[in-house]
């Protein structure tokens, strides 16, 4: 029997549940499942998920409101902050205009 969402969720990888949270009503990857089913939650083919008519699962409702009330929701929900390295310009570049030369 599979164990409640309390009991599994912790056990999924971090970037599982960032996803999950970032993404509460789309459908499970069948590799999500199968994470979930191998920390103790329930198999693909449970009644617990909702099903989609074309043969998806996602996440029941109770499961949602259980997630979103839980301990790490906020700090998973969060948008990570880009590297602020990315929007730096070359020193050598700054403050310079490119110009674009037209091969002859």
């Amino acid at each position: 029997m599979a164990g409640t969402i309390d009991e599994w969720w912790p056990r999924l990888d971090e970037q599982i549940r960032f996803w999950a949270v970032n993404n509460l009503f789309s459908p499970l990857a069948q590799f999500t499942l199968g994470e979930i089913e191998r920390v103790g939650g329930p198999a693909a083919d449970d009644q617990y998920w909702k099903h989609g008519t074309d043969g998806s699962r996602s996440l029941p409702a109770e499961a949602i409101r259980w997630i979103t009330r839980c301990d790490d929701f906020s700090a998973l929900s969060r948008p990570h902050e880009p590297d602020p390295r990315a929007n730096r310009r070359s020193p050598s570049r700054a403050g310079r205009r490119l110009r674009c030369v037209r091969a002859r």
